[in-house]
């Protein structure tokens, strides 16, 4: 372990990291080992640990990426040990946030498969660590500015809106402020697709009673330089937008009962250009990205 992790730490000032990475590449069993030896007892430490240090290189995360590396870590995060499930989480993390550019693209050419796969960490029936570190580290991506493409599609989804709005009901009070962090991304899109304000604005009320019982996280690292608190700024701004939704005219005909969830979106309400509707969500996306 140590000498692999050394060969890939050095590889680069020694000039060898072409080589070293046309060998890793063209021997795809490596990759498959550790990711196979990530969920093994004897080995899962040492196996998870090699795996993060190929992460130096993008070419290395590409190549895991295609031998199916986030099913296999995913899959492991939900596992019955523990240890393996840490260690999975913190190989997850470091092959999304090592090379962003990298797992960017990738997570944006295979949006719907990856998501359909990770939500099922966000279960009720999963334990409440995992679900929270999955939640955090979903918040971490679609909070950063490498993953704006994959942003701006997540929020267009009422399906995936609804997962967030019962994770803000959930009986953990961290949960539901590691959702909010999620949530109030749909909330700041200025061009919200028609079922997603639909929802917004038929459950307004429930959403602003709930809202008004989150606290704010008491951590150290919750208040920045200044004495300020993003997580109250947040809410406020939140509660504000919540407030002043107003449904196009075409849907202000009174109607009965709960929002039934599923189904297909419908397309944005916005009148504006294509190109315009789009700067407008990339720079509110960017203000909430520079909040958080």
């Amino acid at each position: 372990m140590r000498l692999f992790s050394a060969l890939l730490k050095s590889a680069l000032p020694l000039g060898a990291d072409a080589a070293l990475v046309d060998y890793f590449r063209s021997h795809p069993r490596i990759s498959q080992l550790l990711l196979e030896g990530s969920g093994r007892h004897e080995v899962f430490m040492h196996c998870s640990q090699m795996l993060r240090a190929c992460t130096r290189y993008p070419e290395l995360v590409s190549a895991l990426l295609n031998e199916g590396a986030f099913d296999r870590l995913i899959d492991l995060a939900s596992h019955q040990s523990f240890d393996i499930s840490s260690e999975a989480f913190s190989s997850l993390r470091e092959l999304l946030l090592a090379q962003k550019a990298v797992s960017a693209r990738y997570l944006a050419s295979n949006f719907d498969v990856f998501f359909r796969q990770y939500h099922t960490l966000l279960e009720p029936a999963r334990d409440y660590v995992s679900r929270r570190q999955a939640l955090r580290l979903l918040g971490d991506v679609l909070l950063d500015r490498a993953f704006l493409e994959v942003m701006l599609t997540y929020v267009a989804s009422a399906q995936f809106l609804q997962i967030h709005m019962n994770l803000l009901r959930d009986i953990s009070k961290t949960i539901q402020v590691d959702a909010f962090h999620v949530f109030k991304i749909f909330v700041a899109n200025p061009n919200k697709p028609y079922r997603v304000l639909m929802i917004l604005h038929k459950n307004r009320d429930r959403l602003l009673k709930l809202l008004s019982t989150l606290t704010s996280p008491r951590r150290p690292d919750a208040t920045p330089p200044g004495g300020a608190v993003p997580f109250d700024e947040d809410l406020t701004v939140v509660t504000s937008v919540l407030k002043g939704l107003e449904l196009p005219a075409r849907a202000r005909a009174p109607s009965s009962g709960s929002i039934i969830f599923g189904g297909s979106d419908s397309p944005s309400v916005a009148s504006a250009s294509d190109g315009d509707v789009r700067r407008e969500i990339e720079e509110a996306a960017l203000n909430v990205i520079e909040a958080a």
